[in-house]
């Protein structure tokens, strides 16, 4: 039987565990146990794409394969800071391009209009509830002052895997959906724990809704 200080840690333990369990399943309905991932992602999938359909620029959701060629380029990137607006509720609206619209305006007021212009997200929209996702949008920047909603972060020097896209909010998605269903789970790496960004070409929809000229970086890892 533990005693001691090893007692004291196998009770933290237990009550971290206990503490694990009841918000688990507080979240998911059931105890982790007996979460079924596969079916979870599968209907918040649907649910993803039901609420990106929607958008007038998106006619259909073509299969996880690669008719389009994507390629991936794999970059190390160097630790960049990015002035940004928290988007609530992404999925709904035209939220995240009046947020951009802010932002552009507030950087060409700063000075750094002409810096990377960025879009990410922390959540995994087949996981998290559509309503409880948040978009970034971000442009990077160095000098500056957080205020009112311009926020600042700061992210370390990573390593991503790339895939240019010239397209419409389609074809995004059907890169998105190669990437993580096919060539992710072949390659020799892993996500690794930063948020995947848009990297835009240029401004953020320079050429309009219809055509995006962007980067999707996924920042990786080598697989052990």
């Amino acid at each position: 039987m533990p005693h001691g200080r090893d007692a004291g840690r196998v009770r933290e333990a237990a009550a971290s565990s206990s503490d694990f369990t009841r918000c688990f399943k507080q979240r998911f309905g059931v105890p982790p146990s007996a979460f079924d991932l596969a079916k979870w992602r599968r209907e918040h999938a649907a649910a993803l794409e039901a609420g990106v359909r929607a958008s007038p620029f998106v006619t259909k959701l073509p299969p996880r394969s690669n008719p389009d060629r994507f390629r991936v380029t794999i970059r190390e990137l160097p630790p960049r800071t990015v002035a940004y607006i928290r988007v609530a509720r992404p999925y709904e609206g035209d939220a995240v391009m009046k947020a951009i619209a802010r932002l552009v305006a507030w950087a060409e007021r700063n000075g750094c209009a002409d810096g990377a212009w960025l879009g990410y997200q922390w959540e995994n929209p087949e996981i998290t509830a559509l309503e409880e996702c948040a978009y970034y949008a971000a442009v990077e920047a160095d000098r500056f002052e957080p205020r009112g909603e311009i926020g600042r972060h700061s992210f370390p020097a990573m390593l991503v895997a790339e895939v240019e896209i010239r397209g419409g909010i389609d074809l995004e998605l059907r890169a998105l959906q190669w990437f993580y269903g096919v060539w992710l789970p072949r390659s020799r790496y892993v996500p690794a724990d930063q948020p995947a960004f848009e990297a835009w070409i240029g401004r953020p929809f320079a050429h309009g809704l219809e055509h995006l000229e962007l980067n999707a970086q996924v920042p990786v890892r080598r697989a052990d």
